[in-house]
């Protein structure tokens, strides 16, 4: 008698759905609809503030996770988009003015005699002595 194995359990294979799966489910409506309410310019703090003041008890890092999972960000106030990027094969333009960027010596006052060290005694060699 080869019988194939009764499975030990008579619960469905399919979980009912957990209470923060349906909470998340409704919190992610009303955050997105709070966020395209303000033209998608709300970040994460004022979306919680705005559902706050809506009523709605949720904490601060429960809206940041279902605004990253929806993809939903603020505006960023700063460094904008780079939307122009140079060609890698682009022609750049010539130098109509000939400019020589190239230095003809270092500055004077800045080059010294390094080969010299201190004295035994630990007075370091007087600075208008040189070899």
């Amino acid at each position: 008698m080869s019988a194939s194995p009764l499975p030990r359990t008579t619960r469905s294979t399919a979980a009912p759905a957990s209470a923060r799966s349906i909470r998340d489910a409704q919190l992610t409506e009303l955050i997105g609809k709070v966020h395209a309410d303000n033209y998608g310019v709300y970040g994460v703090r004022k979306v919680w503030a705005e559902l706050k003041h809506q009523g709605h008890q949720v904490a601060r890092c429960t809206v940041q996770r279902l605004m990253r999972s929806e993809g939903l960000s603020g505006a960023v106030r700063g460094n904008k988009i780079r939307t122009t990027v140079p060609g890698e094969r682009a022609v750049r333009a010539p130098d109509l003015v000939d400019r020589d960027f190239v230095a003809p010596a270092p500055p004077a006052d800045r080059v010294r005699n390094r080969t010299r060290r201190g004295r035994a005694g630990g007075r370091p060699p007087a600075l208008d002595q040189q070899h």
